[in-house]
């Protein structure tokens, strides 16, 4: 690859938690956001406050559930239009109350636990149980508003990591990986791809088809990466994230329910982790290859592991795509 940085090609399905990872590592690389980004984050906070609950009510009317009555009236702030708030502008006040009320109602609480398609927003509690520091008129977002700000994008992401020696260039394409044709051919001979999994999608439905998995989506998408001709000199670095959630959902979520083939005990989350990386690890070898294919293979939680930035240089240097230029 000569002397030039070493490429690494991050991919993922759609609220897989690659964006998440990506800003991990920049904040672990020293690389501060600008005022402008932590502007945009404030922004784009206080829009995935307000739309998110607003899909939790539209969810609501799907199950025929209803916000208590003297709720009601709060309910016609969501029903319109949101407005987005301009760059220095506070967060609206008349949100504040509606959204702690509404994030509050049994009802509400009720359709979010019952979601099992991957469409309501996962970073809703979170916000929701910080709305009094989001609503202060001097609020700016902290490390961990910004890791769990969501933006769907179609735009190229870039993450650069620096060592005395030399340069890691991190490349996302956001949701636009989904047509690949039209772009895998500018990646040939990437040195690695990471391809980021919501481990906690195991019980999670595609929207368009409610017997289909999000995770066996991940391991079709994951199949036809490990075999396509562009990546089959590039080193393969699988992350299963979300963790945490993993861990949370075991005990009420049996794997072996929608995995058979798991055989997984009810509540066991490390049967669970082992069975799913044999999985993805079975689908990158090819059978008439001659060898075996490494792959790296990596459980996080992107939000709360502050050392993913070392993990990913480490395995790049583990698998010799940075041979001597990678020391530290």
């Amino acid at each position: 690859m000569g002397a030039g940085p070493s490429v690494v090609l991050v991919l993922g399905m759609e609220g897989s938690g690659k964006s998440t990872l990506l800003k991990r590592m920049r904040m672990n690389s020293g690389d501060p956001f600008s005022p402008e980004e932590i502007e945009h984050y404030r922004q784009l906070i206080f829009r995935n406050i307000t739309h998110g609950l607003r899909s939790v009510l539209y969810y609501m009317a799907s199950l025929d559930l209803k916000v208590s009555a003297k709720d009601e009236h709060l309910v016609c702030l969501f029903d319109d239009e949101i407005p987005d708030i301009i760059a220095g502008q506070p967060f609206p006040v008349e949100y504040r109350v509606a959204l702690g009320r509404l994030w509050a109602d049994p009802s509400v609480q009720a359709a979010y636990s019952l979601d099992n398609n991957a469409e309501l927003p996962e970073n809703l509690p979170y916000f929701c149980a910080h709305l009094e520091r989001l609503f202060e008129p001097t609020y700016s977002p902290n490390e961990q508003d910004i890791l769990r700000a969501h933006e769907r994008t179609n735009r190229l992401t870039e993450v650069v990591l620096k060592t005395p020696v030399t340069k890691l260039h991190l490349v996302s394409l956001g949701n636009a990986m989904g047509n690949r044709k039209k772009w895998i051919h500018h990646f040939d001979n990437v040195d690695a791809v990471v391809y980021v999994v919501d481990l906690s999608s195991y019980d999670a439905c595609r929207l368009e088809d409610q017997s289909v998995s999000v995770i066996q989506d991940a391991m079709a998408v994951w199949d036809s990466i490990v075999h396509s001709r562009w990546f089959e000199n590039s080193s393969l670095i699988l992350v299963l994230n979300k963790n945490d959630r993993f861990e949370e959902k075991v005990p009420h979520s049996s794997i072996a329910q929608y995995f058979p083939d798991s055989n997984c005990e009810p509540g066991d989350p490390t049967a669970g982790r082992e069975y799913f990386e044999r999985r993805f690890a079975r689908l990158a070898q090819n059978p008439n290859a001659r060898g075996k294919r490494d792959v790296y293979i990596h459980v996080t939680s992107a939000i709360s592991d502050s050392a993913s930035h070392r993990f990913v240089v480490a395995a790049v240097e583990g698998m010799h795509i940075l041979l001597a230029r990678l020391r530290f």
